[in-house]
């Protein structure tokens, strides 16, 4: 699959989805969708389960986890290989103040860059978090598709016609 995310972010409280992203041969098409038709649960919990590698990422305690809310993930590739990296975009809720602290993680990559570098935990993203935005990447695709919370938008209800 040709497609590839720039952006992913979810507001929550409008219930909106952004998507930014690029196609074609060397990408050279570039697409962003703004839609408020709510996505399929799994994407919402995608986004849920990345607000512990937030915490992990940002080097904050595991229990903060609970106060913070992704708001977006961003995506670029670099290197021979088009190695993936990304930086999530989160905040947290302050228990002394009205407002709340913006949070954006170091920028870490799925691999090395270069074949010949030793793996550095501090340049590369867990294991977990991978599988986790592999996750959220998959619900893009869908939700660009078509499928969202309420079902696939291209394709008839059972007993109804084409």
């Amino acid at each position: 699959m040709a497609r590839r995310f720039r952006k992913i972010r979810y507001d929550e409280k409008k219930g909106q989805v952004t998507l930014i992203w690029e196609d074609g041969k060397a990408h050279e098409d570039k697409y962003s969708l703004e839609c408020m038709e709510s996505p399929r649960p799994e994407f919402v919990q995608a986004f849920k389960e990345l607000a512990k590698h937030v915490a992990e990422l940002c080097e904050l305690p595991a229990d903060y986890a609970d106060r913070i809310t992704t708001r977006s993930v961003s995506l670029n590739y670099g290197g021979v290989q088009e190695t993936m990296g990304a930086v999530l975009s989160a905040v947290m809720e302050l228990e002394q103040s009205n407002g709340v602290l913006v949070l954006n993680t170091p920028h870490k990559t799925v691999e090395m860059l270069t074949e010949t570098a030793e793996p550095n935990a501090k340049m590369l993203l867990t294991a977990e978090c991978i599988e986790t935005l592999e996750m959220l990447i998959d619900e893009a695709h869908e939700y660009v598709k078509g499928v969202r919370a309420q079902g696939d938008l291209f394709t008839p209800a059972v007993g109804e016609s084409a």
